[in-house]
Order: C-alpha cells, then structure tokens, then sequence
C-alpha cells in the first residue's frame, strides 16, 4: 500500500485539502477529541502528534522510492515514464 500512494499525487488544490481533511480527522479520532472542529484545532493535534502534513510525507516517500529504484532495491515500475510522456490526445 506504501508503494501505491506514493505514486498518487494530487495535483489539484482539492484533492490535497481533501486528504489533509482525512489526515485531521484521523488526529481528532487518536486524541480522542471528536468534539473540536475549530480550524486551527485539527492543526494542532497535528502538530502534538509530530505527524508532518500528507503533502510532506508524500514527497519524502516519492524520493525515497526513486533512490530505492535507482539502487535496485525495489523493481521498476510496469510501466515505464515513456508512457506519462505520450499525449492523451491525439
């Protein structure tokens, strides 16, 4: 599953503040304190339990998995970046 989400990169505001949204509630559900729904608040838990935004944790993970694949420790993807460069269109 690592290997997987590294991969997805939201590219669009939305889906970055939707998986930020996901990542406060899973901070309100550890601390127990579904009750807060203040702005700063999610932030807060956040930043308690040393946990770094989704947006941080997935580059880290994306350049971890390009040195692993650069060095043989991990097999190369299927398909190849050839296929990310082709146009959709015609």
């Amino acid at each position: 599953m690592p290997v997987c989400l590294t991969f997805y990169i939201s590219y669009q505001q939305t889906g970055i503040d939707r998986l930020e949204s996901v990542q406060r509630s899973a901070a309100r559900f550890i601390t127990k304190d579904c009750r807060s729904r203040l702005p700063s608040c999610g932030a807060d838990m956040l930043h308690k339990l040393d946990l770094p935004p989704l947006q941080d944790r997935r580059r880290v993970h994306g350049f971890t998995m390009l040195f692993k694949e650069v060095k043989g420790h991990v097999p190369a993807p299927l398909i190849t970046i050839e296929h990310y460069l082709e146009p959709l269109r015609p």
